[in-house]
């Protein structure tokens, strides 16, 4: 199943010679194999989810996470999509439960894409500015009258 690639460096070289030649030799082929582990895991890994119907496999058509809620460490709610009626779940460490059927009149679903937004704008919505941090820190220390 597995084959053994093995490359002959040129008659010259020797693991301890200083040679630039035999060390760019070397490194190649380090590379080399390098890159050809990191390809097969890629494939293989597309493989198995395409087998298994799980990673990689993103096209699912009659079951859908329509949206989740965590409601503890290791634990949340989910509302399921199975063709035309929904399900809350509970999921937790010990296992999934079914937590009862939902009418589709009451879900709303929205489908709108999230906007395209660079991440450096949603880590300052999230961040409090600096100029902002060391005026209330000044204002704090001076003293009132």
């Amino acid at each position: 199943m597995f084959a053994v690639l093995y490359i002959n460096p040129p008659e010259s070289a020797s693991p301890f010679s200083t040679d630039g030649l035999a060390s760019a030799w070397q490194l190649l082929t380090v590379i080399g194999v390098l890159a050809l582990v990191l390809f097969l895991a890629y494939f293989s890994i597309r493989l198995m989810g395409k087998v298994r119907g799980g990673l990689g496999s993103r096209h699912h058509r009659n079951i859908k996470m329509v949206e989740g809620l965590g409601v503890g460490p290791q634990s949340s709610v989910q509302l399921v999509q199975a063709g035309d009626k929904f399900f809350l779940i509970g999921v937790s460490r010990n296992g999934i439960t079914l937590l009862g059927e939902v009418s589709g009149d009451s879900i709303i679903i929205d489908n709108k894409p999230l906007p395209d937004m660079p991440f450096e704008k949603y880590l300052s919505r999230l961040m409090p500015k600096k100029k902002d941090d060391a005026k209330s820190q000044t204002d704090d220390t001076q003293p009132k009258e």
